[in-house]
């Protein structure tokens, strides 16, 4: 029995074409530089968020020691420059016992609190801020523009919003 080779083909149809992987390189190289962009804006805002919430949670926490040990003077000062803040307890020194560094690309952008625009918050023993004013803290995101306030009020209700108070 002979073989023919004309039923055989020399040439294998079951791969790609340089042409085709350049095409399908190519167009996968205009999605990603599509995506990153928003990428990059999305994980800033997280950042920002994260921030914010972080700032709620330690200003509560301050709020609950205050309560919680009425002879002691717990408070937060906040540091504009450096865009951290520190919790501080006034009777053991002016060490602070809890320092935040906002996250890379989030300034600590503006911070107000009491009749004469403190940069320290302190609490009463009812939660309230002294004095019985609040204020608020200005968070902005660097690569988005985007910024939160993290605002207490009178009666020490503590909350985040993206609207200026």
């Amino acid at each position: 029995m002979k073989r023919s080779l004309k039923n055989k083909s020399l040439v294998n149809h079951s791969g790609f074409s340089l042409i085709e992987v350049m095409i399908a390189v190519a167009i996968s190289g205009m999605i990603v530089a599509l995506v990153i962009p928003d990428f990059n804006r999305l994980i800033g805002r997280y950042s920002l968020e994260c921030a914010a919430r972080e700032l709620v949670s330690d200003m509560r926490a301050v709020q609950q020691n205050k309560m919680r040990d009425e002879n002691c003077s717990f408070y937060i000062q906040f540091d504009n420059v450096m865009d951290s803040y520190y919790l501080i307890n006034a009777e053991s020194g002016p060490k602070a016992y809890k320092t935040t560094k906002l996250p890379a690309g989030v300034d600590l952008y503006y911070a107000a609190f009491g009749p004469n625009s403190e940069l320290r918050l302190f609490f009463n023993t009812k939660g309230n801020p002294v004095n019985g004013i609040g204020g608020h803290a200005t968070l902005k995101d660097r690569a988005t523009g985007d910024s939160l306030y993290v605002i207490i009020d009178s009666v020490g209700r503590v909350r985040v919003s993206r609207n200026h108070p």
